[in-house]
Formats: C-alpha cells, sequence, structure tokens
C-alpha cells in the first residue's frame, strides 16, 4: 500500500509541478500571436497607403479642374480655339505637377497632347512613366452638364493603384486570387469660369 501511495504522490507531485512551473509559455503564446499580428500590420499599412494615395487622386483632380474651369471655352461658336486642345493642356502640367509634388509612386507623367472632340467639348490625355502607367488616363470634358444643363468641368483622374493586398490575402487563404482593382480612379467637377 505504501508503494501505491509513493507513486500517487510521485505523480501528484510532477503534476503540480508540470502545472505550476510557466517558464517557455510566454514563447508558445508569441509564437501563436505573431503571424498574425505581422498580418495586421502589413494589412493596416497597405490599406493605409491606398487610402492615402485615394485622397492624393482627389486632390490632383481637383486641381485639374480648377484649372480647367478657368480656360477659356467658346461652346458651339464658329470660334473654336479647343480645336488641339490648348485651352486644356494647362490641365495635364497641373495634374502632373501636383502628383509629383506630393510624391505619388509610380509617378506617372500626362502628356499635354490629345485628340480633342469639338462636338463633346472633352479629350483623354496618356501618361508616360514607370510601374503601370499605362493604367493611368486623365479625361477633360469641359461642357459635362449638372443640373439645368449650365456648363462645368469634370476631370476623371484613373491612375495605377500599386496596394492590392494579393500577397497578403495569399497568405491569410493559400490560393486566394482576391486582388483590390489595379488602378483608381477620381473625378471632380466645377462650374466654368469662362
Amino acid at each position: 500500500m505504501s508503494g501505491k501511495r509513493n507513486f500517487r504522490s510521485l505523480i501528484s507531485a510532477i503534476g503540480l509541478r508540470l502545472l505550476s512551473d510557466c517558464s517557455g509559455s510566454q514563447l508558445v503564446e508569441l509564437a501563436m500571436g505573431l503571424p498574425f499580428l505581422l498580418v495586421m500590420a502589413v494589412a493596416v499599412s497597405q490599406f493605409g497607403g491606398a487610402f492615402n494615395l485615394k485622397q492624393e487622386l482627389n486632390n490632383a483632380a481637383r486641381e485639374g479642374a480648377r484649372v480647367a474651369a478657368n480656360e477659356f471655352s467658346d461652346f458651339g461658336t464658329l470660334n473654336n480655339n479647343c480645336a488641339s486642345a490648348s485651352c486644356v493642356a494647362a490641365v495635364a502640367e497641373s495634374v502632373s505637377n501636383y502628383l509629383q509634388g506630393a510624391g505619388v509612386q509610380p509617378l506617372c507623367t500626362f502628356n499635354t497632347t490629345t485628340t480633342w472632340s469639338t462636338t463633346t467639348f472633352s479629350g483623354t490625355f496618356t501618361a508616360s512613366g514607370g510601374g503601370n502607367c499605362s493604367l493611368a488616363s486623365l479625361q477633360v470634358e469641359r461642357a459635362f452638364a449638372v443640373g439645368g444643363g449650365k456648363k462645368n468641368t469634370r476631370v476623371t483622374l484613373t491612375y495605377p493603384n500599386p496596394y492590392t493586398m494579393g500577397g497578403l490575402l495569399s497568405l491569410l487563404t493559400p490560393g486566394s486570387t482576391t486582388n483590390l482593382p489595379p488602378s483608381m480612379t477620381s473625378d471632380a467637377i466645377m462650374p466654368n469660369i469662362n
């Protein structure tokens, strides 16, 4: 009987010692929680970058619309000063300069020439530069009607989105092909001054 008691007390002592000794438990918790924390940190960084890019594109489109709304317009007259898009070339320069000043990456520079439609008073500028600048475009519409047919200018800016989160989503769900859109679009409307 004393052999059974000694064995029970030995098992009891080992169990108590194992349960009361917590050395190494923090390491196990860290090993289990660190991947989740890293994924969350990358997700916050990617979302923050995409949100900041969207705000910069909104500001650039607004700046382009301000410049375009102040340019000369002669809608429907025989004297068309915008046949070569010279009246909106400053818009492309203004948007390019704003994006460069804001440090937006990849930096896409818009060409100052476009095929201008004298019937719709609109044109689209293409971009050049590194990265996915082939996705970038800048559309200017000088005769955009808003409520009651008043002539306004609308500038639509499409820009490549480097924050796709594809790598992050594939870490969370292996085999996932879900990505954010490859480009972001922003537009601004201003009443024509001239």
